[in-house]
Formats: C-alpha cells, sequence, structure tokens
C-alpha cells in the first residue's frame, strides 16, 4: 500500500478526553473483547470474533461440563489467554494494591508460576487510592506472554516459568497525572502495536520492548473538549488494533475517538479513515471480509466497505452506514456474521441487523446489563451477561435462544470469555472455569 496520510499533533481539544479514559479500566461495561493471538481465536489479530473448530458445549452448570474451577487470588475485567497446555489471567488483589500474571496448567487449572509486576514509583492518585483492574488480555506467541497492566506498563514474561525478560514503564509525563490506558498488544511480525491512551498508537520491539515508532489519529475534528464534570461512562479506554492482510499489502486498523483509521504496520504512516464515531472508543472494530463495523460510547455505530487503494478521508466512499449518538452505549463488542451484524449494548439488549443496510431485524432485551463481548461458534451466539448467565442462541436473522447456562448466582461476570479447540474458559469474579463436553486430552 502507498497511501501516506499525513498526521501532524492532535489537537489539545483531545485532551480532557485522554484524561477521563485514563479512568476506563474502574467502568465494568468497558470489558474489552480478549486477543490471544495466534492461540485464542475468539477474537484473533484479524478482528473475528467467531471460533473456529467444533464440540463447544451448549448448556453447562455446576453439575454439568465443568471440566474444573479455579477460585482466583484477584480480580479483573480481562479474558483468559489460552495456549496448548496453559492458561494465562491476570489480577489485581483485593485491596487494589498489587497486580498479578498466573499461568495456570489448562487440563486441570493448578497453578504453574505467579509473577508480581513492579509497583509504580510514581505518587499517582490511581497508586494511593488503588489500581484499577485489569481489562487487557495477554497475547502469547512462542515461548513469551505480553502484558499490558494499567499504571505498570508492559511486561514481557517467559511462558514457561514466569521470568520477566523486560518491563517498559508506563509512566505519565506529567507529575501526578494518571498513566494513559493501554490496549492490547497486537503482534506483526517483530513489533508489539499497541493502542496508547485514546489517540495514539506504538510499535515497540517484541524483543526488547524499545519504541520503534509512534504515531497518532490521523481525523482531528472542531469539537470542543469535554467538559470537567463529563459523564466518564461515556469515555472508554483505547480500541483494539487488527491486522487486515490483503493483496495490496498488510494494515493496522483501529477505532478511534470520531473515526476508524488505517496505518502502515511497518511504520506507523497513516492510510485511511472514515469519520463517525463517537469521543470514547472500546472495542475493536468488527470485521468479516470486506466489511468493518464500529461502535463507541456514545452509541455512534457505522459501518464500511473496507478500501483498497483509497487513502485520506474515505467517508463519502467507503462509509455503508451511520448511526448518530443516542441513549443507548456500546461497550461490549458484537460480531458479523455472514450478511447480519449481532450488537449487543451496555444496556442489555441485542440487536440483528443487516450489515450492508443498517436495517434492524430484530432487537431483544436480553438481560438488565452486559460487560462481556459476543462470540459465536457453530452457528450458535453466546452472550454471557453481568449476572453471569450465558445466553446461547442461534446466529440467523431469525430470533431462537436455545439454552440460558448459569454457574453461581451472585459471581458476576465482567470479562469475555475464550473459546479454543472445543472448550470455553470462563472469568467470574471470583473463579476461572473450565468447560468442555469432554476433558482435554
Amino acid at each position: 500500500m502507498n497511501r501516506p496520510v499525513s498526521h501532524p499533533q492532535y489537537p489539545l481539544i483531545m485532551r480532557a478526553v485522554r484524561r477521563f479514559a485514563s479512568l476506563a479500566c474502574l467502568l465494568l461495561p468497558l470489558t474489552l473483547p480478549s486477543i490471544a493471538h495466534a492461540e485464542t481465536p475468539e477474537r484473533p489479530s484479524t478482528g473475528s470474533a467467531i471460533a473456529q473448530g467444533t464440540g463447544y458445549p451448549v448448556t453447562w452448570s455446576t453439575e454439568q461440563h465443568v471440566t474444573w474451577r479455579v477460585r482466583l487470588s484477584g480480580h479483573a475485567h480481562s479474558s483468559p489467554a489460552v495456549t496448548d497446555d496453559a492458561v494465562i489471567v491476570t489480577a489485581l488483589s483485593s485491596d487494589r494494591a498489587e497486580y498479578a500474571i498466573l499461568c495456570l496448567a489448562r487440563s486441570d487449572g493448578s497453578l504453574r508460576w505467579r509473577y508480581t509486576p513492579p509497583a509504580p514509583t510514581t505518587d499517582t492518585d490511581q497508586a494511593r487510592d488503588g489500581f484499577p483492574a485489569p481489562t487487557t488480555t495477554p497475547t502469547v506467541q512462542g515461548d513469551t506472554v505480553y502484558v499490558t497492566l494499567p499504571s505498570v506498563g508492559i511486561v514481557a514474561l517467559a511462558l514457561e516459568t514466569g521470568e520477566l525478560r523486560w518491563h517498559r514503564s508506563n509512566q505519565p509525563a506529567e507529575q501526578n497525572a494518571a498513566p494513559p490506558a493501554l490496549g492490547t498488544p497486537l503482534i506483526v511480525d517483530d513489533l508489539l502495536i499497541i493502542p496508547h491512551g485514546q489517540t495514539s498508537l506504538i510499535a515497540l520491539h517484541k524483543q526488547t520492548g524499545q519504541t520503534v515508532w509512534r504515531t497518532t489519529a490521523p481525523h482531528h475534528p472542531p469539537t470542543p473538549p469535554l467538559p470537567a464534570d463529563a459523564d466518564t461512562e461515556q469515555v472508554g479506554g483505547p480500541g483494539k488494533a487488527v491486522l487486515r492482510r490483503s493483496a495490496t499489502g498488510d494494515e493496522i486498523i483501529v477505532a478511534m475517538p470520531y473515526q476508524v483509521a488505517s496505518f502502515n504496520p511497518t511504520t506507523g504512516r497513516a492510510y485511511w479513515y472514515c469519520t463517525g464515531l463517537g469521543p470514547a472508543v472500546a472495542t475493536a472494530p468488527m470485521i468479516q471480509g470486506d466489511r468493518l463495523v464500529a461502535a463507541s460510547r456514545d452509541g455512534s455505530v457505522l459501518a464500511m466497505q473496507l478500501p483498497t487503494t483509497q487513502s485520506g478521508n474515505v467517508t463519502d466512499t467507503a462509509r455503508l452506514w451511520h448511526r448518530p449518538s443516542s441513549d443507548t452505549p456500546y461497550g461490549p463488542a458484537g460480531l458479523i456474521a455472514g450478511e447480519h451484524l449481532y450488537l449487543p449494548d451496555a444496556d442489555g439488549n441485542l440487536a440483528c441487523i443487516v450489515v450492508d443496510t443498517g436495517e434492524v431485524v430484530w432487537r431483544r432485551k436480553m438481560t438488565s446489563r452486559i460487560a462481556s463481548s459476543l462470540l459465536a461458534a457453530e452457528g450458535r451466539l453466546y452472550l454471557t451477561d453481568h449476572d453471569g448467565v450465558t445466553h446461547v442462541l442461534r446466529a440467523a436473522p431469525q430470533f431462537d435462544q436455545l439454552r440460558t447456562n448459569t454457574l453461581i448466582e451472585g459471581d458476576t461476570v465482567t470479562a469475555t470469555p475464550t473459546f479454543d479447540r472445543s472448550q470455553i474458559f470462563l472469568r467470574t469474579r471470583t473463579h476461572l472455569y473450565g468447560l468442555g463436553v469432554k476433558s482435554t486430552p
């Protein structure tokens, strides 16, 4: 791709958005869909939320299809990352003073190792009041685990032992300021590409943690800054970057304030952008084939056909439809299956929408609150609500609910489950469950 777009420094009008975005990890509806690169297909780097393989359970309870259950020593909104024989989770201690990264055996949930990252030395408000729960899922590639944590930064650990390979601090430039929120790392060749705050991307060398490039959002809307008393639930953390490979070259696509934007993964140079989102974005774009849908916390939704040769502002030529802000906040991510978009919102509704036109086929009130993103497997949708109930539906333009599954009443869920090779790994506030029709060989 040879589609350069200049990208000067983002204007000061976004300063308030960045300040409120640093609080996003405290907001339960802002759970991000998990990414564990090649090892976890439920939300891989390509932006699809459709699990590969067969044999995933449709029903479960405390007596049925629970392979194992372990009590976790801390809370988090992040999803498990899964490898051939391990499950990696992050946690925040009950006193909100210490983070931990845990590696469990995939076969039975037993603890393999625990790593406690270095605590920040800056005396910030977060350090005094307690750190926010982690929201980003660990990324695993080869023999290394990469984790971003609020206030701590980025750490790279040996998968087998938990030994620290490198640590990159995330301390703010201004004294007593909150550190910028970090997204889940996306691995492209030798780079870790990480959303940094609301409006930036950084690329680090995966072996050293050294900065390779840094870039900002290409679109600078003349929108007034959020007032000091703005509702922080309308401000999200950084969105997630996804990798798109095509005949014309690779590109990184990320939802950012007021736009979806594309970047060269090697240099960080901006390719194109499409407008239509609000000031706060918390999830990755939803991609299937050449169709993309993105939503923001203020209820804005846009659908577009991904461009192949255009550069700059492609809103007029690529955007298929757009819905402006509404009273329905979008925190959890949906998914595209076939010709339809299935989109949950934080208020507990699930909608089936025609991707190309935006026509709403059906919209149902499923529950009172949703924090987890929507996943699919074997033609079924899996939607886990805040109360820990998983609603299983047929992925079809006709509404057809198959089952509702509950493990322990009152044990809330704010993390998106992970689907991998016939197993589901479901994190509640207190436990991690391995679910499956049969045990992992």
